[in-house]
């Protein structure tokens, strides 16, 4: 079974104020949040039919659900006025001028910056991938799962990456 997720990950320059993942799943309704309160979960969920972000999710996500708000209540508690979200420049992404908030402005990397002067690509996501991977690792040992599918999983997870 081949299933692609994204995770969106968002935090201010020192890592101070992380906000929430969120993860991208192709299901509206998933199986394993079956009988969870999804307002419990450590991440957000969204689902979109590729798993990919796109113009409405990334518009949604950032203006309603879940940027301006939580960014506007750390410029309270901070007595800070004003914030930037510095973004990479992909297709899904709204104009500059759609991503307009009061106090906020998004700032895109011109295209096809390279990795090293990415703000998240240092270390940020390598880092969360190599947190996720040591918990798989923990959780795997812990339970109850037969050896050959510990290991089917853990060469999933780290062939890949």
């Amino acid at each position: 079974m081949n299933y692609r997720v994204m995770i969106l990950e968002c935090a201010n320059a020192s890592g101070s104020h992380r906000l929430k993942l969120t993860l991208v799943g192709k299901s509206k309704k998933l199986r394993c949040f079956k009988n969870i309160n999804k307002t419990d979960l450590p991440v957000k969920y969204k689902h979109q039919e590729s798993s990919w972000m796109n113009f409405s999710l990334f518009s949604g996500w950032l203006f309603h659900d879940w940027f301006i708000p939580e960014v506007k209540k750390n410029l309270k508690k901070l007595k800070l006025k004003k914030a930037n979200l510095l973004m990479d420049n992909p297709p899904a992404h709204p104009d500059v001028e759609e991503l307009k908030a009061e106090n906020i402005t998004c700032i895109f990397m011109p295209p096809n910056t390279t990795d090293f002067l990415q703000p998240i690509d240092q270390d940020v996501i390598v880092s969360m991938k190599r947190r996720y991977r040591k918990k798989l690792l923990s959780k795997l040992l812990l339970k109850g799962i037969s050896m050959r599918r510990r290991l089917h999983v853990l060469l999933f997870n780290f062939e890949k990456h």
